[in-house]
């Protein structure tokens, strides 16, 4: 007897895998002409690009200008990275962070340099010991700040410096103006009086106490200008200039 035949199997797992694919390759179209879309209405357009922090040195219109230009696009399209560079290419700003608020503003916190003293001949340091270029409306105001100089690199070396002797200083009622590093390391300090004093390359704390020892003693040191050369191991050398000395002197003081 002839057997009957045998009906032949499909294998309908290749079909089906082949299938699920092409659904999800259809939703992700779908989902994204749709985002696309909604991302497109004008209900989602930057409106307000508001300004957070405390700003003294930068003019309001300026930085709506900065905002207007930078937070172009939409709720989603907006560059943010872009934005935040354009902010913190605005002088006197230190950094800018920025965030979305829903559904068509961007929130821009700013945070300012503060000056700390001026440094070379055109830039200034911040709190920070970082060197900015900016420049103030009101020069009496920079005339204020202590000047610093010193090789590249040295700002922080020059800043820390500049707290440690002020503090020395204060001890006679000296007060330091200037601050000033040579590329061969040698210090140099300006008092607010006018006098120049040279404190070498080492030992320049215990230079700088002997001669606040001599000005507790002859306090009328501190109200003439000149060079005070404290370089000595046992004392230091003065050459004056003021009222009372009309022409310089060379005067040396020896520390018992």
């Amino acid at each position: 007897m002839r057997q009957p035949a045998k009906k032949k199997k499909w294998n309908l797992r290749p079909l089906k895998w082949i299938a699920g694919i092409g659904l999800v390759l259809v939703t992700a179209l779908v989902t994204n002409l749709a985002l696309n879309h909604v991302a497109g209405l004008p209900g989602f357009a930057i409106k307000v690009v508001s300004i957070k922090g405390t700003i003294t040195h930068i003019s309001p219109q300026m930085l709506q200008a900065v905002g207007a230009q930078a937070g172009r696009g939409n709720f989603f399209t907006v560059d943010m990275k872009n934005v935040q560079t354009e902010f913190e290419k605005v002088t006197w700003v230190r950094s800018a962070s920025v965030r979305r608020i829903w559904p068509d503003r961007l929130e821009v916190t700013l945070e300012e340099h503060v000056p700390f003293a001026r440094w070379g001949t055109d830039a200034l340091l911040n709190m920070q010991s970082e060197v900015f270029h900016a420049q103030y409306t009101d020069a009496e105001h920079a005339d204020e700040l202590p000047h610093f100089s010193g090789p590249a690199g040295s700002e922080r070396e020059v800043a820390e410096a500049y707290q440690d002797f002020r503090g020395i200083l204060q001890q006679a009622e000296l007060q330091l103006r200037d601050l000033s590093l040579s590329p061969r390391r040698a210090w140099e300090v300006k008092l607010k009086s006018g006098m120049v004093l040279e404190l070498g390359r080492v030992e320049m704390r215990e230079r700088l106490t002997r001669f606040v020892e001599v000005n507790k003693v002859e306090p009328e040191l501190r109200m003439h200008r000149g060079r005070a050369d404290l370089r000595y191991s046992n004392g230091f050398a003065l050459r004056l200039v003021g009222s009372a000395m009309p022409k310089e002197t060379d005067k040396v003081k020896k520390i018992k």
